[in-house]
């Protein structure tokens, strides 16, 4: 299976994904991976306009949108609502880009770790927990709103530096 070229293409997996990034991001060549071995079609998107330009054009249903929170935090979490609205899935990682959720959690990071948890998002520190997900997701594809992978406030708090 693997990555998708073109557009107007409906993903016919149980499970499908959003890789949100640009080729050289380290973060979202491991997510395209990790997709690929277990055998999940994608789409690369190279920023959230063009992944906003993919939901336009496609009917996605039970989708995860994997990709940095800075990025995916683009337009004040607008992203984010969009894709819960579409009923999909956000993780994002934020270990990677010019903050780092372990350095103390500066306002603007906990800003959006906020954004994007009030859209019902995963926010990840590490990137090895990103296979966790997708096998949990991939096994689950029923219902990919998997509350077993939510944070509460105290754990937030914890990663944040709060």
């Amino acid at each position: 299976m693997g990555e998708i070229e073109t557009q107007n293409q409906r993903l016919d997996t149980d499970l499908c994904a959003i890789v949100v990034g640009r080729n050289g991001d380290s973060f979202c060549n491991y997510a395209t991976d990790l997709l690929a071995g277990y055998d999940i079609k994608f789409i690369r998107c190279g920023d959230i306009y063009t992944a906003f330009a993919e939901f336009a054009a496609n009917d996605f249903t039970n989708t995860l949108v994997i990709g940095n929170l800075e990025q995916l935090s683009a337009e004040d979490g607008l992203f984010f609502r969009s894709v819960k609205k579409d009923g999909s899935f956000c993780c994002c990682f934020a270990g990677g880009g010019s903050t780092r959720l372990t350095t103390g959690g500066s306002a603007q990071m906990q800003k959006r770790v906020s954004l994007a948890e009030q859209a019902g998002s995963l926010v990840i520190n590490q990137r090895a927990e990103l296979e966790k997900i997708i096998a949990k997701l991939n096994r689950n594809s029923n219902s990919i709103a998997c509350d077993k992978f939510r944070t509460t406030k105290a754990e937030r708090d914890a990663l944040l530096g709060v």
